[in-house]
């Protein structure tokens, strides 16, 4: 099986990648619809792809380098089109390191996600690992922000 994996990781391609983004993170039914109807069934884990596996498959982004296939402007155009909320990619540095712009960019977009930042200072919270490239002026002015907002 890991064998399997390991095969298939490392001879996807570009497109691929997107078709599996869309896959587990998409919310549109155009997705189940172009799989046979046998997979939907009640009972059938493909009927929970879109939260079960999420952070696997990054993880396996992650461990396999598809970096290097996918661009900071391709995956930007996969998060937008697909809403793919940041904290997904705060769950390590890779993103951070690999799509250093992107990444700081999806997370000032959206005061509530100064929430993630204040979790790392929670015991029982997720610890999710802010891009490195946010200056400590730009996060003062996102927490003033936050706190306007509240």
């Amino acid at each position: 099986m890991n064998k399997k994996i390991n095969i298939f990781f490392y001879s996807i391609t570009k497109e691929e990648i997107f078709s599996c983004l869309e896959y587990f993170f998409s919310t549109s039914s155009k997705v189940c619809e172009k799989a046979p109807k046998s997979l939907y069934k009640k009972d059938n884990i493909d009927e929970f792809r879109n939260t079960l596996f999420r952070d696997d498959f990054l993880k396996c982004f992650e461990d396999f380098n598809l970096d290097k296939k996918i661009s900071e402007n391709d995956l930007e155009n996969a998060v937008n089109s697909l809403s793919i909320p940041v904290w997904y990619f705060l769950k390590s540095d890779f993103f951070s390191i690999k799509y250093p712009n992107l990444i700081k960019n999806l997370f000032l977009s959206d005061i509530k996600n100064f929430e993630l930042f204040l979790n790392n200072f929670l015991e029982d919270r997720g610890n999710y690992v802010l891009p490195a490239n946010i200056s400590k002026d730009e996060l003062y002015k996102f927490c003033e922000s936050y706190i306007k907002e509240s």
